[in-house]
C-alpha cells in the first residue's frame, strides 16, 4: 500500500486503539464527554457519526472537542431535515477527522427535551506528541 488512505477504517482502529460510543439519547440540555482521550500526548480521531432519532423534535445534537473554543465534528440539526425521523452520517472516511490534540469529544444536546435518538461514533486515537 503506497499511501495512508488506502488503510481501512478498521485497520487504523487496530494500529492505534479504537474508540466507540454508543447508547440512546434522551437528556436534553446536556454537555457529556462520549470519547476520552488517553493523555494529553494523544489525538482523537472522529471516523464516523451516526445519528438515528426515534421521535420527531426541532433540536440539535453537536459533536465537539471539550477544547477551551470547542471545535465542532459534526452537528446533527433535527429542524433542517425534510422528515425529522431519517438517519444522519456523518463519515470522515478511514483517516477520521483530528480533534484538538489532548482533547475529548463531547455531544451537546439542545435544551427542547423532546429529542429521542441512538447516537453511534467510532474513531481511533494516536499517540501525536512525544511523551
Amino acid at each position: 500500500m503506497s499511501s495512508a488512505s488506502a488503510y481501512s477504517r478498521e485497520w487504523y482502529q487496530a494500529q492505534y486503539g479504537r474508540l466507540t460510543f454508543s447508547a440512546q439519547v434522551s437528556a436534553a440540555g446536556t454537555t457529556e464527554n462520549i470519547l476520552a482521550v488517553r493523555n494529553a500526548s494523544y489525538r482523537i480521531f472522529v471516523q464516523s457519526v451516526q445519528v438515528t432519532p426515534t421521535t420527531d423534535a426541532a433540536e440539535t445534537i453537536t459533536f465537539q472537542d471539550d477544547a477551551g473554543t470547542p471545535v465542532p465534528v459534526a452537528v446533527y440539526d433535527g429542524a433542517a431535515a425534510p422528515v425529522n425521523l431519517i438517519p444522519y452520517l456523518a463519515d470522515f472516511g478511514p483517516e477520521g477527522v483530528p480533534l484538538t490534540t489532548g482533547f475529548n469529544l463531547d455531544m451537546v444536546v439542545g435544551a427542547g427535551g423532546a429529542l429521542r435518538a441512538r447516537v453511534h461514533v467510532e474513531g481511533y486515537q494516536k499517540l501525536v506528541l512525544t511523551i
